[in-house]
């Protein structure tokens, strides 16, 4: 399992169609939502715990 960086929802990344690149670390959000906010600010996602 792995968690949504942005909500914090618990998704299999196996099934995520929602996925980014960020300083050469992959990772997947639970819908294109939570992708597009990572996407214009990663750092905000990256220094917080996501909240559930």
């Amino acid at each position: 399992m792995a968690r949504c960086p942005v909500c914090g929802t618990d998704l299999d990344p196996e099934l995520s169609t929602a996925v980014s690149s960020y300083s050469g670390e992959i990772f997947v959000f639970c819908s294109e939502q939570c992708q597009q906010a990572f996407e214009r600010d990663p750092t905000r996602y990256l220094r917080r715990k996501p909240e559930r």
